[in-house]
């Protein structure tokens, strides 16, 4: 990462996570198009059923809940899993496929900014991680 000319290498493996608030912005700001694509993945959570969300206000929002936690991972065994993901074979047919579809964004009529090689290369490591 680099700011202001200034380099500041980043721990490995590292996660970013980019939060939006669609209504109205507030507080955030969008990326413009040739920044979304290096989210190789984007999910919506929504809202949280009413039995959660009364357990959420019972507890101030969960922040005494935070203070019990404990970590599902760590950073070894996401190297782990990222060098597995890596040796997972890709067959050229398989490859041409995520090309193809990630091309065929560009040409239609009803998407207004296609998707970047970035997209194909995502697509493809995304099918890379998905178990069998």
């Amino acid at each position: 990462m680099s700011v202001d000319g200034e380099s500041w290498p980043l721990p490995r493996p590292h996660l970013v996570i980019g939060p939006r608030n669609p209504v109205g912005q507030l507080g955030t700001y969008p990326l413009v198009e040739s920044q979304l694509d290096r989210f190789g993945l984007s999910t919506t959570i929504g809202y949280p059923d009413a039995e959660v969300e009364t357990r959420l206000v019972l507890h101030s929002g969960g922040r005494y809940a935070l203070d019990t936690l404990t970590p599902v991972s760590d950073p070894t065994r996401w190297e782990r899993a990222i060098a597995a993901t890596a040796t997972v074979h890709v067959v050229t047919a398989v490859a041409e496929y995520a090309v193809s579809l990630v091309r065929a964004t560009r040409t239609a009529g009803t998407v207004r900014l296609g998707a970047s090689p970035r997209a194909a290369i995502s697509l493809i490591r995304s099918a890379q991680a998905t178990p069998c």
